[in-house]
């Protein structure tokens, strides 16, 4: 496996979790208890809390009825981790329904989880994940146990970035394990990160990436801002990341080293991807 298909594949599953994102992170002192099986009769609803999100300025939501949950395990299980640990990395997934409702009272394609803080908190897991065939896409892999990562350390976000947006640009790196195997069971060289879509999605981020310099060298030092490369703009991006480079991703109001708007915007590259039937050489 190269290392472009080892990316790519390593962040498989987590970019089919973006519909069952949700945000029940109910801050009681016990966890309640799930049911054996999911309430038939009423299915949980999101409401609005008195609480909001410091990001967004917007009231926090919560589930109105914890009880109607049913148990997690087994893959629903690393699916609901994956989706909980968007939300917040030190969330693990307690219950599952699949007819939950949002706060318009519409059903939520997918279901919903509870979410709900886990003992080791942003700590990473004793036992390291590993990739494994993914089952929602043939050739693909996936990782094991989504829970078992920690929060991504500040020195390694931008790596963790980079690496997610090589397989999709609508990805960023939420979580961290320093001993995450590949499907060999090897120890991968660095680590591994989780991959999630970003919550501006394939958009430019608010805040515009800069260009600072790293040991000499000029480098962006918010990955995750950019968005997909316009179609219109493609060809002009390859141009300006130059030989054997390709743009992966762009932003409008990206800035110079001096703080200043470049003319037309800034383009995100790396190493150019290998076409249908090609295979890149390690």
């Amino acid at each position: 496996m190269t290392p472009f298909e080892m990316k790519r594949a390593a962040v498989a599953g987590a970019a089919a979790l973006a519909a069952l994102v949700l945000a029940g992170c109910a801050g009681v002192p016990r966890a309640p208890a799930m049911g054996a099986a999911p309430d038939a009769k009423e299915p949980p609803r999101l409401v609005a809390t008195d609480k909001k999100d410091p990001q967004t300025g917007k009231l926090l939501l919560d589930w109105d009825r914890p009880g109607a949950f049913g148990a997690v395990s087994g893959d629903l299980k690393a699916v609901g981790d994956g989706a909980c640990m968007a939300a917040r990395v030190d969330l693990e997934a307690l219950g599952y329904h699949p007819r939950a409702l949002d706060e318009k009272g519409q059903a939520i394609p997918g279901g919903g989880f509870y979410c709900y803080p886990r003992a080791n908190g942003e700590k990473w897991d004793a036992t390291a994940p590993q990739l494994v065939p993914s089952k929602g896409e043939r050739g693909l892999l996936a990782w094991d146990r989504p829970g078992a990562f920690g929060k991504v350390p500040a020195q390694l976000q931008v790596r963790g970035d980079v690496a997610c947006m090589l397989a999709d640009v609508k990805l960023e790196a939420i979580a961290y394990h320093p001993q995450a195997r590949g499907p060999d069971g090897a120890v991968l060289p660095g680590g591994g990160f989780y991959c999630f879509p970003k919550r501006h999605g394939e958009q430019p981020g608010e805040v515009a990436p800069r260009l600072v310099r790293q040991d000499g060298q000029l480098a962006w030092d918010r990955p995750a801002a950019f968005g997909k490369v316009p179609e219109g703009l493609r060809q002009r991006g390859n141009a300006v990341c130059g030989k054997g480079q390709e743009a992966i991703g762009y932003h409008p109001k990206a800035l110079n080293d001096q703080g200043q708007p470049i003319p037309g915007g800034g383009f995100f590259c790396a190493a150019a991807r290998p076409k249908d039937g090609e295979r890149r050489q390690a």
